[in-house]
């Protein structure tokens, strides 16, 4: 299986990607991603290493997926309570004469 290469530009370096399951505008973009949040945290930091910057983007986008992952965690819950009670009301409504 032929996979499809391109190149990106991630903080001033260029990179080849393979970009299995995405589309060229879909990897320039998260690559744009990457460069906004290397930028975000060297302002914060005032690092300047770049592997440093790049780890320390890394552990910020880990953070922020932990995050979305325990928000959506919690919505699934509430969205399967919410659906117990509503077929429980509904069981009781169907079942009176």
């Amino acid at each position: 299986m032929l996979q499809e290469k391109i190149q990106v530009d991630i903080f001033g370096r260029r990179y080849e990607l393979n970009i299995e399951g995405l589309t060229p505008m879909e990897a320039s973009a998260l690559a744009s991603q990457v460069t906004e949040k290397m930028l975000e945290v060297q302002k914060t930091t005032r690092v300047v290493d770049t592997s440093r910057l790049a780890v320390l983007a890394a552990l910020n986008f880990a953070d922020e997926l932990r995050r979305l992952g325990t928000k959506h965690s919690e919505f699934t819950q509430a969205v399967s309570e919410r659906s117990q009670a509503l077929k429980k009301i509904l069981d009781e409504t169907l079942k009176e004469p």
